[in-house]
């Protein structure tokens, strides 16, 4: 079932992201800390890193969740492609409910 859940999500953003190719994107000055927002406004947590390709080009940003005090955050990763500039941060074309659904980054 997790699998199936973890093929779902990624077959997800692969869809999106092709659709959304033609649409601003944020640029390679992707600000770590700001808020990243889901399609429903939710909050779905703040960048912490920028993930480049060996020739320097950002690829993925990593997105820690809110945790209660700290407790319970994880970090999924987004392709940068994925985001838009957004009131105050970025946003995403995912609802929370999808990226809940997004595998966490182990030891992170």
């Amino acid at each position: 079932m997790r699998r199936f859940l973890m093929v779902f999500a990624a077959a997800g953003l692969a869809l999106w992201a092709a659709g959304a190719a033609a649409q601003p994107r944020a640029d390679a000055a992707v600000e770590v800390g700001a808020e990243v927002r889901g399609a429903d406004g939710s909050v779905l947590g703040r960048i912490e890193r920028v993930v480049s390709d060996p020739a320097g080009q950002p690829q993925q940003v990593l997105v820690r969740t809110r945790g209660a005090g700290g407790v319970a955050a994880q970090v999924k990763s987004l392709p940068i492609s994925s985001l838009r500039p957004g009131q105050g941060g970025y946003a995403v074309a995912l609802r929370r409910s999808e990226f809940d659904l997004l595998p966490a980054l182990r030891g992170r």
